[in-house]
C-alpha cells in the first residue's frame, strides 16, 4: 500500500470505553489518484504472488477508497496471486474483500495472535471458502477457549451454508477443540481432499478413534470422496527436538561453537548431533583438535638476547597410543573441514609423536579438509605440514600481527605451493615477502587477495596461468621489478572479471594494466590510487581496446 500513498498510523477510540483501535490511513483522495497512477500501481500488484497480513491494519476509509479506485479505473488488484497467509483479527476482516481473488491456491489462517471473541477467524475462513473455488492446500492454526471464551462465530455457523472446496487437496488443522474439528469438517465439503493432518487437538478418550471411523464412512461416500484417514502430530518442542533429521538441522543454523557447545550438555542424543556439527562446519584450531589426543602442558624455552617461546607439550608417548585410540582421534579428525592454526605452538617433540603414529598406525591426519587459515609465525612453520593435503580449495595466511622478523610467511607459502594444487581461494597478508610470490601453482586458483607484501613482474605474469582466475585484489603491496619490461610480454587474463587495486603507486598500476589483455574483465575499482582527470580518461580510452567488456571504472579516493 505504500507504493499507492503515503500512509499515516491513526489511533480510534470507542465510544465511552477505553478501547482503541490501531489503523494505517493512505494519504490521498479518490480525486488524487489518477488512472495513470492507479495503472503504476496496478503493473506492481500483478507481479505478487504470495501475500500476507499480519498486524497492518487498514483504515476503513482506505478500504473504501481502493474499491471506489477498482471500481472506478478497473482491476482486480492481485489478478495472479496464488498463496495467501493471515494472521486473523477483526480488523482485518474487511481487507479480506481486496486480497482473496479465484486464483489463489494456498490459504494460511492463523489465529494463535488473537484467541479471543474478536478473532476474526471464522469470517475469514468462510470468504475464503467462498470466493477461492480452486484452494488446494489450507492450513488452519487456531486457539480457542486460552480465555474460557468461543469465537464470535464458531463452525456451527457453517451448518447448512453449503460451503465447498471443490479443489482443497491437503488440510492442516492445528490447536483446535474436537468439536470444533467436527463441525467444521461437517459443514464444509471438500470432494478432492486427500489428506487430513490434526496436531495438538485436544481429543478426550476415544474422540480420535470416532474421528477415524467418521472419517472412513465419509470416504465412501460422495462427501470428501478420496480421503484417507487423518494423521495425528504433536506439535511439542520436545518430541521436535527428538526427531534427529529436525534437530541437526536446528543446530546447523547456530553459528557460534559456544552455542553448539550449550547444546552438547544438554543430554546424549543433543550431544552427538550438536559437536558433529561443531567439529564438521565450523572453524577448528588445532589446539583443540590435539587436545583430543592427549593432555598439553605449557613448556617455556629460552634463546639468545633474552628471547623465550612458550610450546604446548602432548603428554603422551608413542607406546601410549595403542591402535585403537589412534583410529578413534582419525575419525574425530576426518570430521574437520575447516581448520585454524594460530598462536597455538606445538613442541616439535610432539609434531615428531604425530608424525610416527601417522607412520606406524596410518592417515591421513585430514582427510576432508577443505579450508586453512594459518596465524603465520615462524614457530608455526613445522605444524603446517601435519595439516596441508591435495584436498585443500582454500587457504587464508595471515602474518599482519608478526614482527616484520618472524612472519614465516616463505616457508608456508613454499609448502602449501607444494602440497595443495586444488587451492582455489588464496587470501594473503604479510608484511615479510623477501620477494613477490609467484602463483602458477595453482591452476585452479579462482580468487586471490593479495595485501601488504612485496608484488613483483614475476608475480603479475605468474597469474596469467592460472586461467580460471575470475577475482583479484591487490592492496596496499610494494611493487618491485621494473614494470616496463612488461610490455614486451604477451599477457593475457582470460577469465578476470573483478580486478581491484588498492593503494598502489599510480605509475605501477598503468604499467599493469596498459601491458596486459583482460577480455572479460567487467569491474575495475582503483581505490585510493591518485588519479588527475586528464589521466582517467586517457587510462578509460587505453582500456576499451584491452577490456572489450569493461563497462566502468570506479575510482574511490577515501573509501
Amino acid at each position: 500500500m505504500g507504493q499507492l500513498a503515503p500512509i499515516e498510523n491513526k489511533i480510534e477510540y470507542d465510544d465511552g470505553d477505553n478501547n482503541y483501535s490501531f489503523y494505517n490511513k493512505l494519504q490521498t483522495s479518490l480525486d488524487e489518484v489518477d488512472k495513470d497512477r492507479w495503472a503504476t500501481f496496478l503493473s506492481f500488484t500483478t507481479k505478487i504472488h504470495d501475500l500476507s497480513i499480519s498486524n497492518f491494519f487498514l483504515h476503513p476509509d482506505s478500504i473504501a477508497l481502493l474499491q471506489n479506485l477498482v471500481q472506478r479505473y478497473g482491476g482486480p488488484l492481485l489478478p495472479n496471486l496464488r498463496r495467501f497467509a493471515i494472521w486473523t483479527d477483526d480488523l482485518v476482516v474487511p481487507m479480506m474483500s481486496l486480497c482473496l481473488v479465484p486464483s489463489i491456491t494456498t490459504v494460511y489462517i492463523n489465529g494463535l495472535d488473537y484467541a479471543n471473541a474478536e478473532d476474526g477467524f471464522w469470517d475469514t475462513f468462510n470468504q475464503a471458502s467462498q470466493r477461492c473455488p480452486h484452494i488446494k492446500h489450507l492450513e488452519l492454526l487456531v486457539t480457542i477457549d486460552l480465555l474460557n471464551v468461543d469465537f464470535h462465530m464458531g463452525p456451527e455457523s457453517l451448518e447448512g451454508t453449503g460451503l465447498e472446496l471443490r479443489s482443497l487437496k491437503e488440510l492442516n488443522i492445528s490447536l483446535m477443540k474436537a468439536q470444533d474439528v467436527y463441525q467444521l469438517l461437517d459443514g464444509t465439503k471438500m470432494p478432492r481432499l486427500t489428506k487430513l493432518r490434526l496436531r495438538e487437538v485436544d481429543f478426550e478418550d476415544g474422540e480420535g478413534e470416532d474421528l477415524r471411523n467418521r472419517m472412513t464412512t465419509i470416504r465412501t461416500g460422495t462427501f470428501c470422496t478420496n480421503l484417507t484417514p487423518p494423521s495425528y502430530q504433536d506439535l511439542s518442542m520436545d518430541k521436535f527436538f527428538a526427531t534427529p533429521e529436525l534437530r541437526y538441522t536446528v543446530f546447523t543454523f547456530l553459528r557460534l561453537s559456544k552455542d553448539l557447545f550449550h547444546c552438547a550438555q544438554v543430554c546424549r542424543s543433543w550431544k552427538n548431533d550438536a559437536l558433529d556439527i561443531r567439529w564438521r562446519f565450523r572453524d577448528v584450531g588445532l589446539r583443540e583438535l590435539m587436545g583430543q589426543l592427549a593432555p598439553m602442558e605449557e613448556e617455556e624455552e629460552y634463546g639468545s638476547y633474552h628471547e623465550y617461546w612458550v610450546y604446548n607439550r602432548l603428554q603422551v608417548s608413542l607406546e601410549e597410543v595403542d591402535q585403537d585410540r589412534w583410529t578413534a582421534f582419525l575419525g574425530l579428525a576426518a570430521k574437520i573441514h575447516i581448520l585454524s592454526i594460530s598462536t597455538f605452538f606445538l613442541h616439535p617433540d610432539s609434531i615428531k609423536l604425530v608424525q610416527d603414529l601417522i607412520q606406524t598406525y596410518g592417515g591421513p591426519l585430514f582427510p576432508n579438509i577443505r579450508e586453512i587459515k594459518i596465524y603465520s609465525d615462524d614457530l608455526v612453520v613445522p605444524m603446517v605440514c601435519l595439516a596441508l593435503t591435495p584436498g585443500l580449495i582454500s587457504v587464508e595466511i595471515d602474518g599482519t600481527d608478526r614482527s616484520a622478523e618472524q612472519d614465516g610467511f616463505e616457508q608456508i607459502f613454499s609448502q602449501v605451493a607444494q602440497s595443495c594444487p586444488a587451492v582455489q581461494t588464496l587470501t594473503i597478508w604479510t608484511e615479510c615477502a623477501e620477494a613477490g610470490p609467484t602463483f602458477d601453482a595453482f591452476p585452479e586458483l579462482t580468487s586471490l587477495d593479495y595485501s601488504v607484501g612485496f608484488f613483483s613482474v614475476e608475480s603479475w605474469k605468474s597469474l596469467t596461468k592460472c586461467k580460471k582466475l575470475v577475482a583479484l585484489k591487490l592492496s596496499g603491496v610494494e611493487f618491485e621489478g621494473d614494470p616496463d619490461s612488461l610490455e614486451e610480454e604477451d599477457l593475457e587474463f582470460s577469465s578476470l572479471r573483478d580486478l581491484h587495486i588498492h593503494q598502489m603507486e599510480k605509475e605501477d598500476v598503468q604499467n599493469l594494466l596498459t601491458a596486459s589483455r583482460m577480455p572479460r574483465l567487467q569491474k575495475l575499482r582503483l581505490e585510493e590510487v591518485t588519479f588527475g582527470d586528464d589521466e582517467k580518461e586517457s587510462l578509460s580510452d587505453t582500456l576499451k581496446g584491452s577490456c572489450p567488456d569493461l563497462k566502468q571504472i570506479e575510482f574511490v579516493v577515501d573509501a
